[in-house]
């Protein structure tokens, strides 16, 4: 089960009232909007997403994988 976000708005301790104002409002929906079409351009397909030196990695990783990659790199500049 996913939780909604007035659920986790209340585990947070979210002011409720101002919470639901925000969200009815839908002051940010067109910045929110922009950020969803750049990060699919981008190919952004999750998160956390890493970019290290132009190649994209979508998701959580090891910390080794990040030093075969960033080790790789150094080599190759």
């Amino acid at each position: 089960m996913v939780p909604s976000l007035e659920e986790i708005s209340k585990e947070v301790g979210l002011d409720q009232g101002k919470f639901t104002k925000c969200i009815n409002s839908k002051k940010y929906e067109s910045r929110i909007d922009e950020e969803i079409k750049e990060a699919i351009k981008l190919g952004i397909k999750s998160t956390p997403t890493f970019f290290i030196n132009g190649k994209i990695i979508n998701g959580a990783h090891n910390i080794e994988i990040f030093k075969t990659l960033i080790d790789e790199e150094m080599k190759l500049n």
